[in-house]
């Protein structure tokens, strides 16, 4: 059995994010394993807060400290402070920030102004397109990369080197917990579609027991996973090879950075 490093960091899941008028259940508001950072990313808001001498928090506030980030932040990783501080500032100081239409303004300029132009992303109906349509027997790997890269918004690398120790199964959840050497970050996420918990214990179900490499993702034809692991040329070939399934134009667009910038266009639409 391999040893499992727990240190948590945090990534939304995008494809199961509640929609602002969810935001009513104090336990619905942090993703489970996603406690600690984020109340560090709340903590980090109120010293800056406090250091500014600020009396209360309002639109000006909030925009101010945000743009400050920009200056030391990706603008994907902008939206997920802002994601975090949503939910946040909601279950601290019952305050709904979805309402500050500046905020949500200078967010998307931020975004719309990185240039983006490494691959193309799927949209929300695409991925459902996908894991409803697509024969398991020739997909069912597909379909596990996909839910997993999306939800946790993943660069190829990154699904190439995770290990079955980085999924953790439980009864109604995967609690995926990562460690990329080539950035030293820590990111976790939770699973929790019914569909989607099928789609990933059907293919750990196929994977050969004597199998002794622990990489999670083993080459997968016709409906049996055999002991070679996914290469990363192979990896970032992937979502093209979905594209192209589902009849996109430009499907060789699709590259290695497709899933991690779905993931940040799916939170970017639901904010």
């Amino acid at each position: 059995m391999w040893e499992c490093n727990s240190d948590i960091s945090t990534s939304e899941d995008p494809l199961e994010l509640e929609s602002v008028a969810d935001l009513t259940s104090t336990n619905s508001l942090i993703p489970k394993g996603s406690k600690s950072n984020y109340e560090r990313v709340y903590r980090q808001f109120k010293a800056w807060f406090n250091q500014k001498n600020a009396k209360f928090i309002s639109e000006d506030v909030l925009l101010g400290y945000l743009m400050e980030k920009s200056k030391t932040v990706k603008s994907t990783s902008l939206w997920t402070i802002y994601s975090i501080l949503k939910r946040m500032l909601m279950i601290k100081e019952e305050l709904d920030v979805t309402k500050y239409f500046r905020v949500g303004q200078f967010l998307r300029k931020m975004l719309k102004n990185k240039k983006s132009n490494r691959s193309n992303i799927f949209t929300q109906e695409q991925i459902n397109m996908f894991l409803e349509d697509a024969q398991d027997e020739k997909y069912l790997l597909f379909k596990v990369i996909l839910i997993i890269g999306v939800s946790g918004g993943l660069k190829r690398h990154e699904l190439t080197n995770m290990t079955l120790c980085d999924v953790e199964d439980r009864p109604d959840e995967l609690f995926v917990n990562i460690f990329d050497p080539k950035t030293e970050e820590k990111k976790s996420f939770t699973i929790t579609n019914p569909d989607y918990l099928r789609i990933y214990r059907k293919y750990i179900n196929l994977r050969p027991k004597h199998v002794k490499n622990s990489r999670l993702f083993l080459k997968y034809q016709p409906g049996k996973c055999y002991c070679q692991a996914v290469g990363l040329e192979t990896m970032g070939k992937i979502p093209s090879l979905i594209a192209t399934y589902l009849k996109l134009p430009n499907s060789n667009e699709y590259s290695g950075f497709c899933f991690k910038m779905t993931n940040t266009a799916l939170i970017v639409k639901r904010s």
